[in-house]
């Protein structure tokens, strides 16, 4: 069984099939080709199993194979033996992380990444956690293809309100009712430039995490998305924070939200993350006002990945 778009190569082998990627071999220098027991292409069930799990990673994205230990256990299983997966993720570089793992011979089920978990609950998709010590969501054999696209559309949802927030540009330059100094700032609201960002500085000087207050590094963002918001929201100062880049990226992207009090609610995919970068789980300051906390309402309900 060969799949020559990913490199991927599955052989019969005495106790299982020999799974070989010539791919990933470029990141993880590893030997790749490791050994999965148990499963039997001679077996029907097992090799159209095998097939339906590959092609149903391919065709939605997940375009490269990675066969590796596992990470909660350190490949052990719970009798201490060693462990490999079929595993398939979305990226590799700088280093391969896998979102969706087969580890039991004839696909009986499957294992999703813990970073997932919050995107399985949201999409109302049952779980139980592998076993052997590990934390990852294990999903029956008939919701791997749900799964899959649940994971997917998760992760192209920050594209798609980037087109909603193009159709409203175009909304904006095509208004007659605004004359044109308005629709630039609208326009460079969405960037958090201009008007809007002088707007955010006055009511929050630095980054609410950081500290920063150099406002060289540091990002105007709305609070209530530039796309879900009307013109008045769109330039209101309270509907903004000014964040450092990367607590930007984790705050736009929803992956991170603030309780009026400061408090820091975290998706649970990126909690090592937090701890990377060395973030506080209590913002710096006072609480948020009432203004502010209107439009955080809306963000922790609407685009923050947790629960």
């Amino acid at each position: 069984m060969e799949w020559p778009e990913i490199e991927l190569t599955i052989e019969p082998h005495l106790q299982g099939v020999l799974v070989t990627d010539a791919k990933v071999c470029e990141v993880s220098k590893d030997e790749c080709c490791y050994l999965l027991r148990g499963w039997d292409l001679g077996t029907a069930e097992h090799r159209d199993e095998l097939t339906r799990f590959i092609d149903a990673c391919i065709s939605r994205g997940f375009h490269w194979a990675l066969q590796q230990g596992h990470p909660d256990n350190r490949g052990r299983g719970e009798s201490g033996e060693t462990r490999r997966y079929l595993s398939f993720g979305r990226s590799y570089r700088p280093q391969p992380a896998w979102d969706v793992a087969v580890n039991n011979p004839g696909g009986r089920w499957y294992v999703i990444d813990e970073r997932h978990a919050d995107c399985l609950t949201r999409n109302g998709i049952p779980f139980d956690f592998e076993h052997g010590g590990g934390r990852n969501p294990r999903v029956e054999r008939v919701l791997l293809v749900k799964a899959l696209d649940a994971i997917q559309e998760s992760a192209e949802a920050g594209d798609i309100r980037e087109s909603r927030a193009d159709q409203a540009q175009k909304q904006i330059d095509e208004d007659t009712t605004l004359n044109p100094t308005e629709k630039e700032n609208l326009i460079r609201a969405r960037r958090g430039q201009g008007v809007f960002r002088r707007h955010v500085m006055r009511i929050e000087p630095y980054c609410r995490l950081t500290g920063i207050s150099d406002a060289r590094f540091l990002r105007a963002s709305h609070i209530k998305p530039w796309a879900d918001s009307d013109n008045r929201e769109r330039m209101d100062g309270h509907n903004g924070l000014m964040l450092s880049p990367h607590v930007d990226h984790l705050f736009d992207g929803g992956y991170i939200s603030f309780e009026q009090n400061g408090h820091v609610l975290v998706a649970s995919d990126i909690d090592s993350v937090l701890e990377d970068w060395a973030l506080p789980i209590k913002t710096i300051g006072a609480p948020f006002s009432e203004e502010q906390e209107h439009y955080l309402t809306y963000h922790r309900t609407h685009c923050f990945r947790g629960r």
